[in-house]
């Protein structure tokens, strides 16, 4: 009997050691994207958690209890960064939770908001340090980038623009660096992430290429979008954006912006406009109402789409439709 015991200690030992060894990290993804491209190098081997559900906005993201434990509960948080994401700063380092902050890694060169060029008499101060510009700043964008930039905001629309998974060659350096960090920890699958981030690239490539080919008629129709976060997508497949209703969406835009806008729409002869779904289309729907634009609409995050590693491309994809219906000649 006392055999037969000590066999049952040593199997349920066995077994029990060879389940921890086989433990995976537990990784926690910020936003729907950085989710979607995790979960294509995690696969076969385990399953990022998300944390701010696609229909939320990432700019006003507030943490509830239950995400704090997840935070606190996670081997790997990985987010784009404090630009974006500022709500997470805190609790990392409260925490000490293992990070990967994607804006900073290799490959993703992230862009600086573009400046708005404004005559600014000698001595006076520029508006984009005064705070009392921010609802009425003129918001320009000029071919080729989309943005422009006001005052510091607790999102940080000034500085480096965070929208870098927007970019699809952005996109492939983004699952480089999650396979190099999960590798690190996880070195026992470290050829199945290597793998998986190898297969990622690839089909981004296919991604960048079918989108190319697809907008590349389009590049000289002129549209506004409703918020600075486009720049990225804008600058890879060079469209031309002419202007945003506002810089930082949690900041309604003023009267003077707006008319400013719509002046900008009858000078370029802008017959688009997008609204996003996190935030409330009422001012572009009257804007378009007053120029005769069409409004489609672009997501950033993929508020209606499946959490998972088909959303990043179905997303992109379907941005691209938005472009090639509301870009499209009008009959």
């Amino acid at each position: 009997m006392k055999n037969q015991f000590r066999g049952g200690c040593l199997i349920a030992s066995i077994l029990t050691s060879g389940y921890a060894h086989a433990e995976t990290p537990k990784v926690l993804a910020s936003i729907a994207p950085v989710h979607s491209l995790v979960s294509a190098v995690m696969a076969g081997v385990g399953q990022p958690e998300l944390l701010v559900p696609a229909t939320a906005s990432d700019h006003d993201f507030a943490l509830r209890p239950s995400d704090l434990r997840k935070i606190a509960g996670a081997d790997l948080v990985i987010w784009i960064g404090e630009s974006l994401e500022s709500y997470l700063l805190k609790p990392i380092e409260t925490e000490r939770v293992a990070d990967l902050q994607l804006i900073d890694a290799p490959g993703i060169d992230p862009q600086p908001f573009t400046r708005i060029e404004e005559s600014v008499p000698e001595g006076a101060k520029p508006a984009e340090e005064s705070h009392e510009m921010s609802g009425d700043a003129v918001q320009h964008a000029p071919e080729g980038n989309a943005h422009a930039e006001e005052g510091e905001h607790k999102h940080a629309h000034s500085g480096l623009d965070p929208h870098v998974w927007l970019d699809p060659i952005r996109a492939q350096a983004i699952v480089g660096a999650v396979a190099e960090k999960l590798a690190e920890l996880d070195p026992e699958n470290a050829a199945r992430y290597q793998r998986n981030a190898d297969d990622a690239v690839a089909s981004l490539s296919a991604l960048d290429a079918e989108i190319k080919g697809r907008l590349t008629a389009l590049s000289a129709k002129p549209f506004i979008t409703f918020h600075d976060g486009y720049s990225y997508f804008v600058k890879r497949y060079g469209l031309r954006q002419v202007g945003q209703l506002t810089v930082d969406p949690e900041q309604r835009a003023g009267a003077a912006s707006v008319r400013a806008l719509r002046d900008e729409v009858a000078a370029e002869g802008v017959t688009c406009a997008f609204a996003e779904p996190q935030f409330d289309a009422g001012v572009i729907e009257t804007l378009a109402g007053e120029t005769g634009m069409r409004i489609g609409v672009l997501d950033a995050i993929g508020a209606d789409l499946q959490p998972g590693p088909s959303l990043y491309s179905a997303l992109l994809r379907k941005n691209t439709e938005a472009f090639e219906a509301c870009l499209a000649p009008v009959s």
